[in-house]
């Protein structure tokens, strides 16, 4: 069968400025997906979304970035490919399973503004208009969904996506000079996602007998 519907969440981002929290939500994002379920346990989903990230030194437990006082604001625009697991079966046209946790990982591409720091005295991360960058990344998470209806299924998940860039945040721009960057390349930045998926089923369920 299939499924197509939206998903709803909260944000927040991992890396060299602010918090260091890893569910820590304080910034919205939106999309949409599309679910082709093979079996009653595997799938195949699309995603393509928004989301907006922010971190404020101020707001972070370390006593170095409290005093650097770095801050910045960012938006991604994201499509992902995702294969699913379901730890139950989960058989859409049967509402006597109606719930089964899930785990999900795949491939993704995001799409972000440039920033970078015009000084070290300059706290606020600026970006040049109409310059964005695009990253590869992975995404991978666990949910927990259930059947409302013989239609409607509802979820609710954690997603992060591991960047394979190092400049969501400004800490790596690249251009400008060197002494822009700061902070080390040991990582890259993180995004996570927490929120809700809400479809609708549709077509002819595949036969799932012997």
């Amino acid at each position: 069968m299939h499924e197509f519907g939206i998903h709803i969440n909260n944000t927040n981002y991992i890396g060299e400025v602010g918090a260091t929290t890893y569910i820590n939500p304080n910034e919205s994002g939106n999309g949409v997906l599309y679910k082709r379920n093979f079996t009653t346990r595997f799938a195949i989903r699309a995603e393509l979304g928004f989301a907006n990230i922010s971190a404020n030194d101020q707001e972070s437990e370390e006593p170095a970035r409290k005093a650097r006082k770095f801050s910045f604001e960012n938006n991604l625009l994201y499509v992902n490919a995702i294969f699913e697991f379901n730890y139950l079966d989960f058989d859409l046209g049967n509402l006597d399973h109606s719930w089964t946790p899930y785990l999900f990982a795949g491939i993704g591409y995001h799409n972000y503004n440039e920033l970078f720091y015009e000084n070290p005295s300059n706290e606020t991360a600026q970006h040049l208009e109409f310059a964005r960058e695009s990253s590869w990344g992975i995404p991978f998470g666990v949910g927990i969904k259930t059947k409302l209806t013989r239609f409607l299924v509802l979820g609710a998940e954690v997603k992060a996506l591991y960047s394979f860039s190092d400049n969501l945040d400004g800490s790596f721009p690249t251009f400008g000079s060197a002494n822009t960057e700061f902070s080390t390349k040991l990582s890259n930045d993180w995004v996570v996602f927490t929120g809700i998926t809400l479809t609708y089923s549709f077509g002819r369920p595949p036969c799932y007998c012997d």
